[in-house]
């Protein structure tokens, strides 16, 4: 009901359904929005808690460059996102 009621209305989904919204820029930086809690940090490996399941960044050199309640920014040399239901 709430995905028609968003195509119709052409509404940002990420908004309205309170699913992640995930921006690659190049291969170095992942925002994430809407992200729930970070459930694990090391250099070659990011998880978080989203409201579709964990998601797990891979790669090497891996920083947190800026976190908020909602929003995380990843730098690094990024090889690969997962998602786990």
């Amino acid at each position: 009901m709430k995905e028609k009621f968003v195509n119709a209305l052409e509404l940002p989904r990420e908004l309205v359904l309170n699913v992640p919204k995930i921006t690659v820029t190049g291969k170095d930086k992942i925002l994430i929005e809407s992200y729930k809690s970070l459930v694990s940090y090391e250099t070659e490996c990011v998880k978080l808690s989203t409201s579709v399941g964990t998601l797990s960044l891979f790669g090497k050199d891996l920083t947190i460059k800026e976190i908020t309640s909602e929003d995380i920014i990843v730098q690094g040399k990024v090889g690969k996102l997962e998602f786990n239901a």
